[in-house]
């Protein structure tokens, strides 16, 4: 969905996707170590174009691009969605970060924020692929809790996958969100050093 939600962190902020981004996300969603985790992804820009004009018109759909707030590099994309008003709850990911950033901690503590601050959700859920275990472990390390697991819920390129699904809830946010923050502050130190 069309939106205007940019917030900033240390080093790294997050900004709508533009139509003009569909290049960046198609070598990021194609580049062989990223896309063996994602849904398929055409290799070709006009099927890239054609996703995002469709995602402007999804209501409950904030979609972003991680920046370097020092160089305006972009870093990866993010993402919020499955939006339920009912219980205030939301799954986030479309989470891809290019090889070698420093952007993920900093992308999922935005994320939280936008979720939790700004648009007043509950419950954040997130599924990843079984046979994605260093994103498995990332969220373990976050602090989320696993809430379950997923027989082939998630479609990769090689067919379906089981998943492990996290959550992270307002409360449980506002207490993690101190700690983040400070391992966020300590990180963007060491590279501006």
């Amino acid at each position: 969905m069309r939106h205007n939600i940019a917030v900033s962190g240390s080093r790294f902020r997050l900004r709508p996707v533009q139509l003009s981004d569909a290049r960046f996300l198609l070598e990021l969603r194609t580049d062989p170590s990223r896309a063996r985790f994602l849904g398929p992804t055409p290799p070709y820009i006009e099927a890239q174009e054609k996703w995002i004009e469709q995602y402007f018109d999804r209501p409950g759909d904030y979609y972003f691009i991680v920046e370097d707030v020092r160089t305006d590099a972009s870093e990866g994309s993010i993402g919020i969605y499955d939006c339920d008003e009912a219980d205030r709850s939301a799954q986030w990911g479309r989470w891809v970060v290019r090889n070698g950033s420093l952007s993920a901690v900093e992308s999922a503590y935005l994320i939280y924020t936008v979720g939790f601050e700004l648009l007043g959700l509950e419950r954040m859920y997130c599924r990843t692929a079984i046979a994605n275990e260093r994103v498995i472990s990332f969220h373990d390390s976050f602090g989320l809790t696993r809430t379950r697991a997923l027989n082939k819920s998630i479609l990769l390129p090689d067919g379906p996958s089981d998943a492990v699904e996290h959550e992270l809830t307002r409360e449980a946010w506002q207490r993690l969100k101190p700690n983040i923050a400070g391992k966020i502050g300590r990180l963007a130190a060491r590279m501006a050093g």
